[in-house]
């Protein structure tokens, strides 16, 4: 395999959490933990959406912090779920220092509604 000059090893680390919307449409529901503490300092946050109920608009906020006092480094990250439309992915250029708690929330265009989520940390 070749080498890449100037570029170290790719570190990396996973979480998936099944996040429930809250029971009233179009209001955030509770933060779910992705990360009790990353392991290393990140140069980026990676986000995949997966299942979610059919014919469902969502947003989603990814936040840092301990419980309760969680802050939203990424808000209102829209996903649209349906028939048609399956995951989708992004990466964002976000700085996570080691140590970090990390948890996301969301809300539904129907109440109580699911959507399968997917964070990864990496360090290039």
């Amino acid at each position: 395999m070749g080498s890449w000059p100037g570029r170290g090893a790719v570190r990396m680390e996973r979480a998936f959490v099944r996040v429930t919307a809250s029971g009233s449409t179009n209001t955030k529901g509770s933060w779910e933990v992705l990360f009790a503490s990353t392991s290393f300092d990140a140069q980026r946050l990676d986000i995949q959406y997966g299942q979610g109920a059919n014919d469902t608009l969502y947003l989603v906020d990814i936040g840092v912090g301990g419980a309760g006092s969680e802050q939203v480094i990424v808000a209102d990250l829209h996903y649209a779920n349906d028939s048609t439309f399956g995951s989708g992915m992004l990466s964002l250029p976000i700085p996570i220092p080691a140590g970090t708690r990390i948890a996301t929330r969301s809300q539904a265009s129907v109440g109580s509604a699911d959507l399968d989520i997917l964070v990864w940390p990496g360090s290039q």
